[in-house]
């Protein structure tokens, strides 16, 4: 074995023992509430509980931890890679002194790669004192940013923006949950048909277990609540996870007075709202910086033009759609991608989402092609 072969086994060693995963993109979708409870309702209000007392937080190592990590993982990977490599490469007569020469040879640059190893650990690990002040700087931006009132706030704005053909209003009322239900008071608002209840049970900054920095992203659960009033039947009750697209270590998301956080914190209120008026009310929010569809040349769906394609073509030609928002105003479809181009779904991955809106005639007035982001 030369030299730039034990090279290339010790980096492969190192890395083995110091690379990590992304973390997982987990998103409980919430099921709808059927189309008649949706018909029923005509004013919502809108509630928002408090946060929860703490925070979650996917604890990276610290840099003592780390370096002891690195090391072990450097050193014992690349003793194992090297042994199991150098035996499966010999044969014939060569594999007696194999299994005593690789081991040998496995053993020996053990200690170099655990040395760099250690050095590579403790890089990415994060300091003590980061690591132990994070959770209370985080529940300090949250409440700062007064996340309850914000998501309020953002359910109504973006609610009465959304509704098209739907005779929906969404207020805000000054009402803040308290234990499990909402205000006797509220419910009897004489303006008021429906309550949306929505309660912050989770939030945090998480990633994959183990890692000596993992990558972190910002996810909140909440449940919601659709109370008929003044009686308090539930119309509908149903959980959501959100989970952010940007990922950073712990030690970028505090840095510079925890200004990458306080954006993420602030983007993640309206991307709920969106969520939860997709999710519960059916309502998609308008395309915020949404590029229009491409030309009908380079479409996945080429027979569509507004003004001119109706819904019910759109149907007949594509099938039901995966998405009925706003009374049907809107449909949306699933694309995939095959051979470098777009097309609808046929049980492939799915990499983008065609939207479909329609006027009061029924004809296309607009489409659109946005990526699909995990929710």
């Amino acid at each position: 074995m030369n030299s730039r072969g034990l090279t290339a086994l010790v980096t492969v060693g190192i890395l083995a023992g110091c690379a990590g995963s992304r973390p997982p993109q987990t998103v409980l979708t919430a099921t709808p509430p059927a189309e008649e409870v949706l018909q029923s309702i005509t004013a919502i209000a809108v509630v928002a509980g408090g946060l929860p007392g703490d925070v979650a937080l996917t604890r990276p190592q610290s840099t003592g931890e780390g370096t002891l990590t690195g090391a072990t993982k450097g050193g014992v990977d690349t003793f194992a890679y090297v042994t199991v490599w150098c035996i499966a490469g010999s044969g014939g007569q060569l594999f007696i002194f194999a299994l005593v020469g690789c081991p040998a040879a496995g053993a020996a640059l053990a200690p170099p790669a655990a040395i760099v190893g250690a050095v590579v650990g403790a890089i990415s690990a994060e300091p003590s004192a980061t690591i132990e002040a994070a959770p209370a700087l985080l529940l300090r931006l949250l409440e700062e940013a007064d996340v309850p009132r914000t998501l309020q706030t953002d359910v109504v704005t973006l609610g009465n923006e959304s509704t098209r053909r739907r005779r929906w209003r969404f207020v805000a009322i000054e009402n803040r949950l308290s234990g499990t239900d909402t205000d006797t008071s509220l419910l009897l608002a004489p303006d008021v048909d429906a309550v949306c209840e929505m309660r912050v049970t989770s939030i945090g900054l998480q990633g994959p277990e183990g890692e000596i920095g993992p990558a972190l992203t910002l996810v909140a659960t909440l449940e919601v609540r659709l109370l008929r009033v003044p009686d308090r039947v539930v119309l509908h009750e149903t959980s959501l996870t959100w989970n952010g697209s940007v990922r950073r270590r712990l030690g970028e998301w505090v840095a510079d007075d925890a200004r990458h956080l306080r954006v993420e914190i602030q983007r993640a209120s309206r991307s709920i709202a969106g969520r939860i008026l997709e999710d519960v009310f059916l309502l998609l929010p308008p395309l915020m910086d949404t590029p229009p569809a491409q030309p009908p040349s380079a479409r996945p769906v080429t027979f569509l033009r507004p003004g001119s394609t109706t819904r019910q073509e759109v149907v007949d030609r594509l099938g039901a759609p995966q998405g009925w928002y706003d009374g049907g105003r809107i449909l949306t479809y699933r694309l995939e991608a095959h051979r470098g181009q777009l097309r609808p779904s046929s049980g492939g991955d799915i990499t983008h989402r065609l939207i479909l809106m329609f006027g009061p005639d029924d004809r296309l007035e607009e489409d659109r092609i946005i990526p699909m982001v995990a929710k």
